[in-house]
């Protein structure tokens, strides 16, 4: 997430999309008044100016969220962006991540998925110290943290001034750039491992392909994707 005073513009940051590319390669264009959340790559990012401390921590603001926080001025005023993907694509996505990240014992991704899109949420199980044993995407309903349409929607009304595209990630990074009179830096592919979108749709079956559609259902409809 970033707050730039210096371009005037909101990067609302979702999950799975490239995001982390963008922040990184926006922070290079960012000031020092400007607030970038999440990131412990970019170096001297401030995290607690103009903005609630109980988001000072979250990369994954959504818009309510921040609307909530950030004075009316700046809300409206700035130009507000973010990025979203293919709910299908970005299920795969989100898999592959999990399973080479501690815990996650889900081997294969037809035993994992119905776990994922189940509607009971379950918080992140935790040690004594605080670390994370079991994360939700295990427990179950951890895809509500992944769904895109609470970053650009204010309920049935779109809040930000521009939707990107991972599909057409530079192209549209190209657009928010030149909207914000900025020269395009380079996009770095810090959560690399890019599988090409027909490979990842060879991973599901009818039932998979269905219960990903009931899951992510405001996302297609609003974005207008297809499996």
């Amino acid at each position: 997430m970033i707050i730039s005073y210096t371009h005037k513009f909101i990067f609302l940051k979702t999950r799975k999309t490239g995001s982390s590319s963008i922040q990184m390669a926006l922070s290079l264009k960012c000031g020092d008044n400007d607030v970038i959340v999440g990131d412990e790559n970019i170096n001297g990012s401030n995290v607690d100016r103009n903005i609630d401390k109980a988001f000072s921590r979250n990369a994954h603001v959504n818009l309510m969220q921040m609307k909530i926080a950030i004075p009316d001025e700046i809300w409206n005023s700035f130009f507000k962006f973010a990025f979203v993907r293919n709910p299908w694509d970005l299920v795969v996505s989100r898999y592959y991540w999990e399973k080479k990240g501690i815990g996650c014992s889900a081997a294969d991704f037809h035993d994992w998925l119905p776990r994922y899109v189940n509607s009971d949420y379950a918080e992140p199980e935790r040690n004594a110290q605080g670390n994370i044993v079991k994360r939700i995407w295990e427990i179950g309903g951890g895809y509500i943290n992944d769904l895109q349409t609470p970053f650009v929607f204010d309920q049935e009304t779109i809040g930000i001034q521009f939707v990107g595209r991972y599909e057409r990630l530079s192209t549209d990074f190209d657009a928010v750039c030149r909207t914000l009179g900025i020269h395009t830096p380079p996009l770095p592919h810090l959560k690399s491992g890019f599988r090409q979108v027909k490979r990842n749709h060879e991973l599901y079956d009818d039932l998979s392909r269905q219960l990903v559609e009931h899951a992510f259902a405001p996302d297609i409809d609003h974005f207008g994707y297809v499996f």
